[in-house]
């Protein structure tokens, strides 16, 4: 079967989101080596591509896989896990054997000059298959990239119709922090135009969070061994099991996030001369879950978006949707 659609894809460092009319997916920007599970109780044989790489992607490469890759400099967009995680995504979206697709992806505020490597890879035939499926052929007929954060600002401004519903972002002077998983990206727009002064990416993020909690457990828990993907729930919860006895990670957990929050806002009252010039701030990324409350006392005109973890790809996807009419 033949379709059109539209998609809006947002490949992050720590997670893959993708939007279209009919679906949301996301999974972890992981990939690795094929292994399988000898035995599973369900068919499920998990996110694996036998082409045009051999390769697990997401939970299924952080379960099975005996080695990861999970690349996050600034040059991985060149190179096959990039493009995997793409290919995945459109697989995720549609199990069409055929059709056109135009796709909006974002990049990190600091990296946007790389897009045309973006186009250069994405445009065009597609042609994959994964573990359980027929061959998949797509035709990605338009590509647009634009900066991360911006998907936010459109989510925001935009309808599912691809129509300007919010006049106040489109002409304001709105700022935005993103904070995913291992970046954080700044962003000034005035009348959905960058402001490139006002606008960059800086090291830090909710993997921040994680990396200081795994060295503080370390620590005072040195046989207790966990990987960075385990431990993500446990934050969440801000519980562990020790030996099956509750460990409370709520004050390490706070610290952390304190840690990550002065960061953030030190870097943008920088950026922004002290940020009272935007009409509207908005925070947005997974990041808005563990630092949203505390960012919103740092700035008056400050708001969490609707949805933080899909924000980007969902605006990415109404810029589709204006795009191609």
């Amino acid at each position: 079967m033949t379709i059109k659609f539209n998609a809006g894809v947002d490949i992050g460092y720590n997670e893959v989101k993708a939007v279209s009319k009919s679906k949301r997916v996301k999974f972890p920007s992981v990939t690795g080596s094929p292994e399988q599970a000898g035995f599973s109780f369900n068919s499920d044989v998990g996110l694996v591509l036998v082409h045009p790489y051999s390769m697990s992607v997401g939970a299924q490469a952080i379960e099975q896989s005996l080695s990861l890759d999970a690349r996050i400099d600034r040059g991985w967009i060149a190179g096959d896990k990039w493009h995997a995680l793409a290919l995945t995504a459109l697989s995720e979206l549609t199990k069409s054997t055929s059709g056109d697709v135009v796709i909006v992806a974002g990049l990190p505020t600091a990296f946007y000059s790389d897009s045309e490597t973006v186009k250069e890879r994405l445009l065009g035939k597609q042609s994959f298959q994964r573990l359980g499926r027929g061959r998949q052929t797509l035709t990605v007929t338009d590509v647009r990239c634009m900066p991360q954060p911006f998907g936010s600002l459109f989510c925001e401004c935009l309808s599912d119709s691809g129509k300007v519903k919010d006049q106040a972002l489109r002409s304001g002077r709105v700022g935005v922090l993103d904070i995913g998983g291992k970046t954080t990206n700044l962003l000034t727009s005035h009348g959905l135009k960058e402001i490139s002064k006002e606008s960059t990416s800086i090291d830090a993020g909710g993997w921040s969070v994680v990396g200081r909690v795994q060295d503080w457990l370390k620590v005072e828990y040195p046989d207790l061994s966990i990987s960075e993907y385990d431990l993500v729930p446990h934050i969440i919860s801000r519980e562990i099991s020790y030996h099956g006895d509750p460990v409370d990670l709520g004050e390490i957990v706070d610290s952390a996030v304190d840690n990550l929050v002065t960061e953030i806002v030190g870097q943008a009252r920088r950026l922004w001369n002290g940020a009272a010039h935007l009409d509207a701030i908005l925070l947005t990324g997974g990041g808005a879950h563990l630092c949203g409350k505390a960012l919103l006392s740092e700035f008056k005109q400050a708001r969490i978006v609707q949805e933080p973890v899909f924000a980007n790809s969902i605006g990415f996807w109404r810029f589709a949707q204006a795009v191609s009419k």
